[in-house]
């Protein structure tokens, strides 16, 4: 049980950049020296029009709210999981991959 607090707590933990589309190939920050380490530089696409599950679409909003609302922006995987009513972090997180799975955000590193 304390090892699997320790993971949600690391996993929640972790940030996330949002930033705008930069030259329009993705977020701009991630591909210089202005990048972290261990910090995902998100940027998401606002014209996906694939098919999302209900909780990943919900995902892709507060992303794209996010992004919209300012030019860079910081949050990390727990605050989302918040956002959305969920319990544990790992679900956030799985839902980040599956978005950039089929391209609706670019730039997380999983």
């Amino acid at each position: 049980d304390g090892l699997d607090d320790d993971i949600s707590k690391e996993i929640a933990a972790e940030r996330i950049i949002l930033c705008d589309e930069g030259d329009g190939d993705g977020p701009s920050p991630g591909r210089d020296q202005r990048s972290y380490e261990g910090v995902s530089y998100i940027w998401v696409d606002p014209d996906y029009r694939g098919q999302l599950s209900p909780g990943q679409l919900k995902l892709y909003e507060i992303l794209l709210t996010l992004q919209q609302s300012t030019i860079y922006t910081s949050t990390t995987i727990g605050k989302l999981a918040k956002a959305q009513g969920l319990r544990n972090p790992s679900a956030c997180c799985h839902r980040l991959e599956n978005l950039q799975s089929v391209g609706a955000i670019h730039g997380f590193k999983i």
